[in-house]
């Protein structure tokens, strides 16, 4: 699992929404959460740190951190609207997770998770 922090909302001009703007050396990734944000068929979220993601059919599930770098980060990140991004891979302890994405993989100029490479 993979434990995301965004900070620095991208600016928009074709709706006005309220956001939370965090820095982030003053929030931990695990306080943090985020609104569900879908472009095409791939939404994207945090829930208590962790990215999560939903798929088509697959519905929410996590991503896994298999290969997971910083341009995956950067795209999440810029999915949900922000520009910058900070990531850690997650130990947490309890159930097992489900996972929807795995090997993910995301160009330098991807800014959706739905143009990335998964499985």
């Amino acid at each position: 699992m993979v434990e995301l922090l965004c900070w620095d909302p991208i600016p928009t001009t074709t709706t006005t929404t309220t956001t939370t703007t965090l820095a982030a050396s003053s929030t931990p990734a695990s306080d943090w959460s985020s609104e569900e944000i879908f472009h095409g068929t791939v939404g994207v979220r945090v829930r208590d740190g962790l990215l999560m993601a939903h798929v088509d059919s697959r519905g929410w599930g996590y991503v896994c951190d298999d290969s997971f770098g910083s341009g995956d980060a950067r795209a999440a990140c810029a999915h949900l609207g922000y520009a910058s991004s900070s990531y850690q891979i997650a130990r947490r302890t309890g159930s097992s997770p489900v996972f929807v994405m795995d090997q993910l993989s995301c160009g330098a100029s991807v800014d959706h998770l739905g143009e990335c490479r998964f499985d």
